[in-house]
């Protein structure tokens, strides 16, 4: 879903879908979901854009799949 939106009408949707996307109880149950569901706004977004949207104490999760991103 995330390929099919456009995120250059409405900036607030990338807030919307990492608040919601952090705030699942069991996230430890969906880290490959969570991963993938990054992934894909870092790519269609930017890391910079991704970081600005998120808290600090998840920050350290974009960066991994950053990273691990460029190594592919």
């Amino acid at each position: 879903m995330i390929t099919f939106l456009d995120f250059e009408k409405d900036q607030s949707m990338v807030e919307v879908i990492l608040t919601h996307v952090f705030a699942l109880k069991n996230s430890s149950k969906y880290t490959m979901i969570l991963r993938r569901i990054l992934n894909k706004l870092i790519v269609r977004v930017g890391v910079k854009k991704v970081l600005m949207s998120t808290n600090r104490q998840n920050q350290k999760l974009i960066h991994y799949v950053e990273r691990e991103r460029r190594k592919v």
